[in-house]
């Protein structure tokens, strides 16, 4: 599978890469498996949809049904698939599916676009056959957990996830210095019954008013699709996320009550990271990684080495995050990749574009699922143009492609 190689894709794949762990390790199909072929599987149509409209001021939204071929509403239903939002910071693109939407939407990408044309349908890798549906992702929430991973991956050849012992620090409201804090670490991600299952993360932590009382628990946070609330003061799962909860767990996955992901006002932060567990160029060390217990790393839990964010903006809240919007690559004053476009800071005098214009990605593109959740597209941004080529604060009228792939039903 060919991934655009100028793009950062490390924080997105994460998920996938523990997707494919568990699988392949907690004795499902092998996720290099390939398929028998659908008969009732769709294609995508050679007849190309568009979507030209103006960006809208910041703060504003418009949503898009590639089946229909329409602007949509972006209400809470799921009839829009694909929305694109003139945020305050810049644009950003969602799919209708996890925090971003009550659908059943979710993205795959991003690709070189003449990549993306080899593949006859949205969920069948054209190179090897496989079946690729479990690599669309829904909109989610980013935690400092995701920013600073618990864990490595597939050391050795063994595809099992490795913890590494980090401490992490989570503040009840970071705003008061009086507020309760907690330490955490990660200690492992296989148990249940057989003591080798996966998706069953175990967690140890303190209180840091009382380091003597160390707390730990294991969690059956197995399902794919269902998160398990925790909380840290009583040291055991709750109902649902309406129950008071501290951290919740799906799977590799931890998000925290705070940001996107609650009403609490929870944030987290990296306080320490065990010494040997990662190199000069912070590649993983196998031998660290693989040979070290919980037990020897329990001492960091209450380290003295803890580094504590000295400004409440230094700790993380949860935030949305989608495949849609990669991080960019370049830097500050070169031109910034952001996947769909490029950004100028200081112009190109040779292509005549102002300082701080933008220009189409046409060569880029991903894969969307629908809001309804059987249906696909693979789209690009293929016009990004100015009222006013010379004035950036003119209106400027996007244009994305879609190659859609109908619901089976729809095909017949």
């Amino acid at each position: 599978m060919q991934y655009k190689t100028h793009l950062n894709f490390t924080h997105m794949l994460l998920p996938v890469v523990a997707a494919l762990a568990v699988s392949a390790c907690g004795g499902s199909s092998s996720s290099d498996a390939q398929p028998d072929p659908d008969p009732g599987q769709a294609a995508f149509s050679e007849e190309l949809v568009s979507w030209q409209f103006v960006m809208p001021d910041a703060g504003q939204a418009l949503c898009f049904d590639f089946d229909l071929g329409e602007e949509t509403p972006c209400d809470g239903s799921n009839t829009w698939d694909f929305k694109v939002d003139s945020g305050q910071r810049g644009v950003s693109f969602w799919s209708n599916g996890g925090v971003s939407g009550n659908g059943d939407g979710a993205a795959f990408g991003m690709f070189d676009w003449d990549v993306l044309l080899q593949w006859d349908n949205a969920t069948t890798d054209p190179a090897s056959g496989a079946d690729v549906s479990q690599h669309y992702f829904a909109d989610s929430a980013s935690s400092i957990f995701s920013e600073q991973p618990w864990y490595a991956y597939n050391l050795l050849g063994a595809h099992q996830l490795h913890p590494n012992y980090r401490v992490y620090l989570i503040s009840t409201d970071p705003e008061d210095d009086g507020a309760t804090q907690f330490a955490l670490q990660v200690t492992g991600y296989y148990g249940g019954d057989s003591g080798t299952t996966s998706g069953n993360p175990s967690i140890r932590w303190v209180e840091r008013s009382t380091p003597d009382a160390v707390q730990q628990a294991s969690v059956d946070a197995s399902s794919y699709t269902d998160w398990v609330y925790f909380s840290l003061l009583t040291g055991a799962p709750v109902a649902d996320e309406s129950a008071d909860w501290h951290i919740a767990f799906r799977r590799s996955e931890i998000k925290l009550n705070g940001g996107a992901s609650g009403d609490a006002g929870l944030a987290g932060a990296l306080g320490l990271t065990p010494e040997g567990f990662y190199d000069e160029n912070g590649e993983p060390v196998s031998e660290t990684f693989t040979s070290t217990t919980p037990e020897q790393t329990l001492a960091a839990l209450t380290s003295d080495q803890i580094e504590e964010p000295a400004q409440a903006r230094d700790w993380t809240s949860d935030s949305e995050q989608s495949v849609l919007n990669p991080d960019y690559t370049g830097s500050y004053p070169q031109p910034l990749d952001y996947g769909w476009f490029t950004y100028y800071p200081t112009g190109d005098a040779a292509s005549g574009i102002p300082a701080h214009g933008q220009t189409a990605n046409t060569d880029s593109g991903a894969l969307l699922r629908s809001g309804a959740g059987d249906s696909y597209a693979r789209l690009r941004l293929a016009e990004l143009n100015y009222a006013d080529p010379a004035d950036i604060s003119s209106a400027q009228t996007w244009v994305f492609e879609f190659n859609v792939q109908p619901a089976p039903e729809a095909a017949r």
